[in-house]
């Protein structure tokens, strides 16, 4: 096999003191300027022979090709390296870098020259270093660097069969495994001579290269992984948190730590369960790190090294319980139970923190708890109401927290100041506030401020009425009685030309003009449409009398003057 070449930079690193790009060829990762390290933590090695298949596919297609200088990617690294240092931290690359290394395993096994075979050794180990345990090129964590070494990494061990009980293995090892076993049998099977497997090496290591970014420090590194990972479609936070968390955890605590997630599985969805964690870091880490995955942080400050199993039924399946009974707004506390159902037509995920907080902290104190809730409550809503933006609402939740935190008084971070009532009040008055996305779940929360709650809005059940329609037909009554399209424009979307019905009650209604309509509002028995039947004409006066009806109930509920 040919002298490694000198390396070829296709993209000069730019110039930033803090990080590199550059487009290398594979030969040029593995031939000792780098001494790939996986964080104390990292995601497992999750690949499948469905994985390799695609990759191998396509460098096998561009190997046919007819362009003798073409070159084929293998997708990008992160990487972080000190100044000078050797060990190189593979922060973002380690599935490829696995998955190579196991390769080249394989064809140095299958060489019949030792000369070959010595060359691709030296792709997996560094010949000039002793001992051999320590001058590997990928340095593995330590829950898979004995099996990776004496499977794979070792000279010839890709031939011999794995004979360790498979229930032992965790599923790093068994991908691991799978994959050398895979490649070796599909190597022997389309490249049956030893000449075609030299032609394939040799394409892989000069032709074929990956796109590698360098930073300086790790945590820019990871500010970078996060970013990716934050903006790319079709990613299962879940899963990778599942595996990951789980791959760190020691043998022997693997099955209780992994019974204990499924637990939690059962108790929150997905993206629930992944939130938790995020609620955890945001709670409990001191640092609260963002620029690193979730599982990382929590991974460190919970130990799962050595701690994995007390971390998920200590700490992850009892937060998980508490949880679930917020969602479903029963913590034991009944006079908690309207506010918290309130809450949960909000986003879930950002007053979430502060009351499993407060559950930690103060949930023995019923009547304080129900009146953390009722304010909590009053609080998200006028929040959404009134259009302040998620950060800012954020940073209000961390007021609470730090409240909470502190064992002191909530007012400062939990009270309703005259600017955000103000600000709510005018967005509660709009022309088009019926065009705001949360519109359904407002019109409930009015409804339980008028004495029952309609249930979810759905196509059946409970249904969006305008009662003043928004395309009225040319000659009805409405036209006459506002004057104009643009009138009915101005009308048609306020709060209080809104209500609910069932969807037979909709049909009925329809576009017909007013003394129709009252006769199903007649049968309504939804809170909203009490009254209604009474009203003689339905016209501007009447919507803006109602507007101010509807905000008058549910601020008197909140305790809030309407001024």
């Amino acid at each position: 096999m040919a002298s490694p070449p000198k390396p070829i930079f296709r993209t000069e690193p730019p110039p930033n003191q803090h990080a590199a790009v550059a487009a290398l060829p594979v030969r040029f990762l593995f031939s000792g300027e780098f001494r790939f390290v996986l964080p104390w933590f990292q995601r497992a090695y999750a690949w499948t022979p469905a994985q390799i298949a695609a990759l191998a596919s396509g460098i096998g297609e561009a190997m046919k090709s007819r362009d003798d200088h073409g070159s084929y990617p293998l997708g990008t690294l992160i990487l972080a390296r000190s100044p000078g240092a050797h060990d190189t931290a593979l922060v973002d690359g380690h599935q490829r870098i696995m998955t190579l290394t196991i390769l080249f395993a394989v064809l140095r096994d299958l060489e019949t020259d030792a000369s070959h075979a010595a060359a691709l050794d030296a792709l997996v180990a560094d010949p000039g270093m002793t001992p051999r345990e320590s001058n590997y090129r990928l340095r593995a964590l330590a829950d898979v660097a004995g099996l990776l070494a004496e499977r794979v990494q070792i000279p010839g061990s890709t031939a011999i069969g794995c004979e360790v009980d498979w229930a032992d293995l965790s599923m790093s090892e068994r991908h691991i495994v799978e994959n050398r076993d895979w490649l070796r049998s599909e190597l022997m099977r389309l490249l049956p001579t030893v000449d075609e497997r030299r032609v394939f090496a040799r394409f892989l290591l000069d032709k074929c290269w990956v796109v590698v970014h360098i930073a300086e420090d790790e945590d820019e590194a990871w500010r970078r992984l996060r970013l990716d990972e934050d903006t790319r479609l079709g990613f299962d936070a879940e899963s990778r948190a599942k595996a990951s968390l789980l791959s760190i955890v020691p043998r022997g605590q693997r099955q209780a730590a992994a019974d204990g997630w499924a637990q939690c599985e059962r108790l929150l969805a997905p993206a629930d369960l992944v939130a938790l964690l995020e609620h955890l870091r945001l709670l409990y880490m001191p640092r609260r790190r963002k620029k690193r995955p979730i599982e990382i942080d929590v991974a460190d400050h919970y130990d799962l090294r050595h701690e994995g199993r007390a971390f998920f039924e200590g700490t992850l399946l009892p937060e998980a319980r508490t949880m679930r009974s917020l969602i479903s707004a029963d913590i034991g506390c009944p006079a908690a139970k309207q506010p918290l159902a309130c809450l949960g037509w909000l986003d879930h995920d950002l007053w979430m923190p502060a009351a499993l907080l407060w559950q930690a902290r103060r949930a023995f104190d019923d009547d304080a708890t129900a009146d953390f809730y009722r304010r909590l409550e009053r609080l998200m809503w006028m929040m959404r109401i009134a259009g302040i933006d998620p950060t800012r609402q954020e940073r209000r939740i961390g007021r609470i927290i730090g409240h909470i935190e502190n064992d002191r008084a909530l007012a400062d971070g939990i009270e309703i100041d005259r600017e955000l009532r103000a600000k709510a009040l005018d967005a509660l008055r709009l022309p088009r506030v019926g065009h705001r996305p949360f519109i359904a779940a407002l019109l409930r929360r009015v409804s339980v401020a008028l004495g029952a709650d309609p249930g979810p809005i759905d196509a059946k059940a409970v249904t969006l009425e305008h009662l003043l329609p928004r395309n009225p037909k040319n000659g009805s009554d409405w036209l006459r009685s506002l004057g104009s399209k643009k009138n009915v424009d101005s009308h048609a979307f306020r709060l209080g030309n809104l209500t609910f019905m069932t969807e037979k009650e909709n049909q009925e209604a329809g576009c017909f003009d007013w003394p129709i309509k009252v006769e199903v509002l007649k049968g309504s028995a939804f809170a909203l449409s009490t009254g209604l039947a009474s009203i003689e004409h339905w016209d501007a006066r009447a919507i803006n009398a109602r507007t101010e009806r509807l905000i008058a109930a549910l601020f008197a509920q909140w305790q809030l003057p309407v001024v």
